[in-house]
């Protein structure tokens, strides 16, 4: 297992004998792509709020931006992905 310093991050691996500088470059590269992944402009681009109290789908990214930076959401508000 490799524990990353910057996240929660555990690698697995078959091969133990393999913990070199490749290893290393490898859990960065994951790093840097998650990070990419989980940024608040990405999330609200590939998600959806599904507002069951007003009957709404919310998919204009600056609207899901709000409602996802707010401090809590409302009861019965769904964050769902477009795929």
């Amino acid at each position: 297992m490799y524990f990353h310093p910057q996240r929660s991050l555990i690698i697995v691996s078959e091969n133990i004998s393999n913990w070199s500088e490749n290893l290393t470059y490898e859990v960065e590269c994951l790093h840097k792509l998650l990070y990419k992944v989980e940024h608040i402009n990405t999330y609200s681009q590939v998600n959806e709020i599904i507002d069951i109290n007003k009957y709404k789908v919310i998919r204009k990214k600056h609207l899901v931006m709000q409602i996802l930076r707010g401090p809590y959401m409302k009861p019965f508000q769904f964050v769902c992905c477009k795929n």
